[in-house]
């Protein structure tokens, strides 16, 4: 399944899939998945990306001025980064609503039409320390829009992993985002 969770907590790690339309927990211990929170962590990057991209939202590239510390997953000073490569370098700068001119209102209604959950519809709770239910996490990673788009572009951070001998490890191993921002 492209929509996997693995979270550490206080119950220590726990992974959980969206397999056949529903959340499974593969591993951790017993209890309802339905309690299971994280926090979204860098993930907001992925909703705010497949929105601009599905609404086809002019792709305006974030230049590097230096004194914010945020750019270093962004570029040098002088430079500037594009959609893919910022959603590659998980240069949350780029995807600030902001910056990016999402209206709330737009963002809403998009998101309110594919019945995605409150916490998705207001732009506002897009934040890495919102804390999220798995399963609903999981379930709009499943049916997050541009999923062709994305796996195209995310497919470029191993494909041009800065040390060529991790390319070889890569192969079948599970590819799973984490929840670092």
């Amino acid at each position: 399944g492209w929509a996997q969770a693995l979270a550490a907590g206080s119950a220590g790690l726990e992974l959980a899939v969206w397999q056949q339309g529903r959340t499974q927990l593969l591993l951790g211990g017993p209890g309802d998945i339905s309690t299971l929170t994280t926090p979204l962590g860098s993930i907001w990057k992925l909703y705010v990306h497949a929105w601009l991209v599905d609404t086809a939202a002019a792709d305006a590239p974030y230049r590097c001025r230096g004194g914010v510390r945020e750019e270093v997953y962004c570029c040098e000073v002088g430079e500037e980064i594009h959609r893919d490569q910022a959603l590659v370098r998980s240069c949350g700068l780029y995807y600030e609503a902001r910056r990016a001119e999402i209206d709330r209102a737009d963002w809403s209604s998009y998101w309110r039409a594919r019945h995605a959950p409150d916490w998705l519809v207001a732009l506002d709770e897009l934040q890495p320390g919102t804390q999220v239910p798995v399963d609903t996490l999981l379930a709009t990673l499943a049916d997050l829009p541009a999923q062709v788009e994305l796996r195209r572009v995310l497919l470029d951070v191993s494909v041009t992993a800065r040390d060529p001998a991790v390319i070889g490890h890569l192969g079948g191993v599970l590819r799973a985002k984490t929840w670092s921002w």
